[in-house]
């Protein structure tokens, strides 16, 4: 009705009403109000008085919502483990000590996906300085509901459909490379899947002994190395980690270590990882990882990092590209340990 008349409406869908409805409560005789103008709404048989009591209930219900913020404002983005550092922070989101000015719009949008995103164990808060009895804008439609994209355009030819989810994009792998290659040119990598970073340290110029439990996905790796001219650096084998790690550690004492334990697939449970949750199942590991010169373990983003043992240990975000949106920069973490 409102609209046919060419006035502004405030309620225009569900979002708007929700936001008057999880506000302060409002006095008892507003409330008595917002009865007697929605009862004449429904009731009442003449039109002009329905289209009074719209246009009143309309303005009282604008009233009792905080006004919006516009234009450009101040967001800041603070917590998550130790680790994480205004630095990391400014590294990953681009920002600045954490904080950045943008649009009011955009600010909804961040703080929509990273107040109470998990990294490392620890949420992180995305906070906004507004005003006093200011809100944000609502959610844009684009934004609602929006899944966290994964396993975008994978850079290995031959492939399955975990390892289009969880294969380190190029970069990442040929970063993982460089860090283990910088101590030692042997490098296990007892889990390696699809062989993504077992291709990146070949690439970087290290000789691999890589591993997975799966026959076939060992083939797939196989040909994705020879796609990669690097089927002479790497020398694969099927069977159990701490199996093929015991064996190779007897004729190699000398290397580092790359681990990539299986996170769970695409539903993997990113309330409940830690060391426990995440490597027990592949044996006992950790004599190797004491044992290593230098050791890269790939982590979900949730993992909890105060449990990793032994080493003291570095962590970076893998970053997939700044021109990725906000809810999927961030591709995992980077467990790095080595002897100095």
């Amino acid at each position: 009705m409102l609209k046919a008349e060419g006035d502004a409406v405030f309620i225009r869908g569900r979002t708007e009403l929700d936001r008057v409805l999880n506000g302060a409560a409002p006095p008892q005789t507003e409330v008595d109000a917002l009865k007697s103008g929605l009862h004449t709404l429904v009731f009442h048989p003449s039109a002009a008085e329905r289209m009074q009591a719209t246009r009143d209930l309309n303005q009282r219900l604008e009233s009792l919502c905080q006004p919006i913020t516009t234009g450009i404002v101040n967001l800041t983005v603070t917590g998550g483990p130790p680790w994480l550092t205004p630095q990391k922070i400014d590294a990953w989101l681009g920002t600045t000590h954490g904080e950045i000015a943008i649009d009011a719009d955009e600010a909804t949008a961040w703080v929509h996906h990273l107040d109470g995103f998990l990294i490392g164990g620890r949420p992180i808060s995305a906070e906004v300085a507004l005003a006093k009895g200011h809100r944000l804008p609502p959610l844009a439609r684009k934004h609602r509901g929006r899944a966290r994209q994964t396993g975008q355009g994978c850079w290995l030819p031959f492939n399955d459909e975990q390892g289009r989810l969880s294969a380190s994009p190029r970069p990442i792998a040929i970063k993982h490379g460089e860090m283990l290659a910088a101590q030692e040119h042997i490098v296990f990598d007892p889990c390696c899947g699809l062989g993504a970073d077992a291709i990146g340290a070949a690439l970087v110029g290290a000789t691999v002994l890589a591993g997975d439990i799966c026959a076939t996905r060992i083939a797939l790796a196989r040909k994705n190395a020879a796609h990669f001219g690097v089927s002479d650096a790497i020398h694969f084998e099927v069977g159990p980690a701490a199996e093929t790690l015991q064996r190779w550690s007897k004729s190699h004492p000398v290397h580092s270590l790359f681990l990539d334990p299986p996170w769970g697939g695409k539903e993997w449970d990113r309330q409940h990882m830690n060391y426990s949750a995440l490597m027990e199942p592949l044996g006992d590991l950790c004599p190797f990882i004491a044992a290593a010169k230098s050791v890269v373990i790939k982590l979900p983003r949730t993992f909890d990092t105060l449990t990793l043992p032994l080493h003291t240990w570095e962590f970076s975000l893998a970053i997939a590209s700044r021109d990725d949106h906000i809810a999927d920069r961030v591709r995992m973490i980077t467990a790095h340990s080595s002897d100095k």
